[in-house]
């Protein structure tokens, strides 16, 4: 890998996030340009990072050196928060609304959404034309990210019924492919 190449891939990583961190903290104006612009740097930093080593080691370097450049902002924040002496207030006590809330939502990520995106991959790697040792491979490859995309839609969304919705009739069009 030459020097250009390292060096061009780890000032984009860090500009790309630095642009994504300060979009997210809300330092940057609220215009726009610096998300797009930082995952567009992020991508750049991964070309460089393939073109100095290859496909095999510089799509690995370029995932590894962004997290470590990300978590390095992290604990820059962290860092400044303890310098400020930010004082911790008690742990509020749940109700029994917030308890049957937080019930719900547990039943969503984790049953729901395992159930939604272990039929949902089943049948699509069902209807894609590979072997039976390949459809095994693509539903262990695509459930976990599914699974993992419908957790946080669930714990993201302001209404619970939408996902739980959603990923009802998800699971119920996985089984009625995966049994017709």
């Amino acid at each position: 890998m030459s020097v250009l190449h390292l060096t061009a891939a780890v000032l984009a990583a860090t500009a790309g996030v630095a642009l994504l961190h300060g979009a997210w903290r809300r330092r940057l104006p609220r215009a726009w340009l610096p998300v797009p612009a930082g995952w567009t740097l992020l991508g750049a930093s991964a070309w460089f990072w393939v073109a100095g080593a290859g496909a095999e080691f510089g799509v690995t370097l370029a995932l590894l050196a962004t997290s470590l450049v990300a978590w390095l902002f992290v604990w820059q924040d962290r860092q400044r928060r303890e310098r400020r002496g930010r004082q911790d207030t008690a742990p509020k006590v749940a109700d029994g609304r917030s308890l049957a809330e937080h019930a719900l939502l547990f039943v969503l990520v984790v049953p729901l959404a395992a159930v939604a995106s272990a039929l949902v991959s089943t049948a699509l790697s069902l209807a894609l034309p590979v072997s039976e040792v390949d459809a095994m491979v693509v539903v262990l490859a695509v459930m976990p990210v599914l699974w993992g995309a419908a957790a946080w839609w669930s714990v993201a969304d302001p209404r619970p019924l939408r996902p739980a919705a959603a990923l009802t009739i998800g699971a119920l069009a996985g089984a009625v492919i995966i049994h017709v």
